[in-house]
């Protein structure tokens, strides 16, 4: 070896020895947080700290019932806290009355339903003691909570992502399932099976389970005794390697609750009717003397999740000690919105005796229901009305029961030039297959170069993309559509094949390469047939173009377990996906004058970096804990809400459905509209959702058939203060 490159590794390990020394302490620090050990305050320390004249400030401020229960003496509490009653406000009340009558913050646990809900938990108990002594509290999903205990006491586990999961099981499944199985579950389903069998099972064993969660099912009887083999041995393959995922934790940190040093003075949790068996069992398996469980059985939307109703509903059964109280009061909704929410949730049965009181004194507007000829018609119409409100677009709600309502509703919003923040998976125009399809118009539309970037890394042309934009630039300098369509200037140019193409266009003489010369014949052949562009011909020719097929193909090979093979069923499901899409987007293109309107209004989604601001697109689920001054529950057909598919799949009955409503109901606090259409996709007559007609007199619900959705705004809508 050279001196050269001696002295250089040598300067290189120093240099690596000089940055492990800088970052040292930090690296420390990082282990030591990692033991989850702090120095636990005294009690004399947590009462010299503890702040008298806040506690007391807290408890005076609650009503009654929001008092009996924050300073119950019993030892097990279950608070019936209906939508809208200061359930936060009696969980804290709860906690710094602890505090008060010498609880040490470390005999304390609250567990939240989501990690965001444990945050704003802590922050609103801070606000009332110390942070020094909030932190002894050990607050979090049950999850969390687990993972903290088991590492506090340096039981070993090894938790894996959901992915690394999956791909053990499906190595396993591979081995295991037989060929001559009729019809079997794909590897995912049948782990997503397992997962919700772990979650509610009840002791049961999963043949058992199965027959009784799915009866309709017939079809997979015959295979039970195969899942049981795959489920078996993925079991004991995770065992051997001490490996967990987020249901076996529970189970793991059940099993190994006896080693735990942590008892408990009381355990506290909310949102407890959307507990399931395996959370119930792992709070049953911690050493704790009392139970404080806030939760409303009104509420519980969650069985599809593995939540059991049985478990709030039985709490008495379980502790024949324990007192219920009921918070009646509501401060949220206006009075044509709770009473509507009352008459609709009181089908069900009713596991507590409760009444909801109105607090509110404002002028009142009546719940509105709309329908409308199509579901097009209703979101450019529910559009209009928002864009026409004098609410703030950040106290305005979308709400729907799935999830492929919210397509067609954000492209409407968008034709009013209206900000949209969407709790899913993102815009609609984040999808790959629909920024293609802008990104086409845009050709048509532009001089800018990325339309046609984006195109190429469609299509994996990555490595072409630069040589292709330069050829056709030098081709035309006014745009990509030219250059394709009048190369050169050459006004008379036209191709009838591709082979014709390839043999004539200046871009495919430079680039010798038929594949690519292909792709641009069939782009060729789009804007030919639009020199001068017709937006709604132009999208529906490209939805029945070989483009469209071409381009489906390749996505299907992308999309593809086996990258670069062709997979039929998932480019059946792509094109499926485009038809729907048809529809929905030609009706809502009627609202726009023109393309650059159009292009506008596709291009209006922020960066991820950006403050969300605007309008809430959100699932009935995503909705649940939040509050709005109007809402918008639109696609009230009868198919849709209540779910007929999910209520035949385990999904929780009618009486969770109608859970759901109620839910949706109560997330509006002032103005409440309620939408549908009376024909479906394929211009059928839907009925009206079932809850619609258990709620209102026949009279009551009025068919606006005169109602036009009109045209979005021209200029940029101003957010409303």
């Amino acid at each position: 070896m050279s001196n050269f490159f001696k002295n250089r590794f040598k300067s290189k390990l120093e240099r690596k020895e000089k940055f492990k020394e800088k970052f040292k302490p930090l690296d420390d620090e990082v282990k030591k947080k990692r033991t989850f050990q702090r120095k636990k305050l005294s009690m004399d320390e947590v009462n010299e700290l503890f702040d008298e004249e806040q506690s007391e400030k807290l408890i005076a401020s609650l009503n009654e019932e929001q008092k009996e229960a924050a300073l119950s003496p019993n030892t097990h509490n279950l608070v019936i806290a209906s939508a809208g009653t200061g359930k936060t406000s009696t969980i804290v009340a709860r906690v710094v009355n602890l505090l008060k009558n010498n609880t040490h913050p470390n005999e304390i646990m609250l567990i939240t339903f989501t990690s965001k809900a444990a945050e704003e938990m802590k922050e609103r108990i801070q606000k009332y003691i110390p942070a020094t002594i909030a932190k002894e509290i050990l607050i979090g999903t049950f999850h969390a909570t687990a993972i903290i205990l088991l590492k506090q006491n340096n039981i070993e586990f090894n938790l894996q992502t959901e992915k690394t999961l999956i791909a053990i099981f499906a190595s396993i499944y591979h081995k295991t399932i037989e060929h001559g199985l009729d019809t079997p579950y794909k590897e995912k389903t049948l782990f997503e099976l397992y997962s919700v069998f772990q979650a509610k099972r009840k002791g049961k064993d999963f043949r058992t389970w199965f027959m009784e969660t799915y009866p309709k099912r017939e079809n997979q009887f015959q295979n039970l005794e195969a899942y049981q083999k795959v489920f078996d041995a993925y079991a004991q393959a995770i065992a051997d390697q001490k490996i967990v995922g987020f249901n076996e934790l529970l189970e793991y940190a059940s099993i190994h609750a006896n080693k735990f040093k942590e008892k408990f003075k009381e355990i506290i949790i909310d949102e407890y009717q959307d507990t399931s068996y395996l959370q119930t069992h792992y709070i049953q398996s911690l050493d704790f003397k009392q139970l404080f469980c806030v939760g409303d059985y009104d509420q519980s939307i969650y069985a599809f999740n593995g939540a059991d109703i049985e478990i709030i509903g039985s709490f008495k059964d379980i502790y024949p000690d324990a007192s219920v109280i009921n918070l009646a009061k509501n401060y949220r909704s206006a009075k044509p919105i709770l009473d509507l929410a009352q008459k609709s949730i009181e089908i069900n049965p009713r596991l507590y005796p409760k009444k909801l009181e109105i607090t509110k004194t404002t002028e009142d507007l009546p719940v509105e229901f709309l329908s409308f000829e199509s579901s097009p018609d209703q979101y450019l119409e529910v559009a209009k009305m928002i864009s026409e409100s004098k609410t703030h677009f950040d106290e305005i709600a979308v709400l729907y029961r799935n999830n492929a309502s919210a397509n067609g509703i954000e492209m409407a919003l968008r034709t009013f030039n209206i900000d949209v923040v969407r709790d899913d998976k993102g815009s609609f125009l984040e999808i790959d297959e629909v920024r293609y399809m802008v990104n086409l118009l845009k050709l048509t539309n532009t001089k800018d170069k990325l339309p046609l970037i984006e195109i190429l890394n469609s299509f994996s042309l990555n490595k072409f993309s630069s040589m292709i934009v330069n050829e056709l630039t030098s081709l035309s300098r006014d745009s990509i559509k030219d250059a394709l369509l009048y190369p050169k200037g050459n006004y008379k140019f036209s191709a009838v094949s591709a082979a014709d193409f390839n043999l004539k266009h200046p871009l495919c003489k430079k680039l010798q390469n038929p594949k690519i010369g292909n792709l641009f014949y069939h782009i060729y052949r789009m804007l030919a047939s639009h020199k001068r562009l017709n937006l709604d011909t132009f999208l529906e020719d490209f939805f029945s173009s070989e483009l469209l097929e071409i381009s489906m193909k390749k996505f299907a090979e992308d999309k593809s377990s086996k990258k670069g093979e062709f997979d039929r069923e998932i480019y059946e499901k792509l094109m499926e996906r485009y038809r729907k899409w048809k529809t929905s987007l030609l009706k809502t293109i009627t609202a726009f004058d023109n393309l650059e309107v159009f292009l506008k209004a596709m291009g209006q989604n922020k960066s991820k970096d950006e403050e969300e601001s605007g309008v809430r697109l959100l699932s009935v689920h995503a909705s649940k804990g939040l509050e709005f001054e109007e809402v918008y529950l639109i696609d009230m057909t009868d198919k849709k809400f209540p779910n007929r598919k999910l209520m035949d799949n385990g999904g929780g009955g009618i009486e969770e459905e109608r859970r759901l409503f109620y839910v949706a109901v109560t997330r509006a606090k002032e103005k409440l509209i309620i939408t549908w259409s009376r024909l479906d996709g394929k211009g059928n007559p839907v009925s009206p959702s079932q809850f619609i007609e258990e709620i209102s007199q026949k009279e009551e619900i009025f068919s606006n058939e005169e109602t036009k959705p009109k045209k979005g705004a021209k200029g940029d809508k101003k957010k409303k203060k």
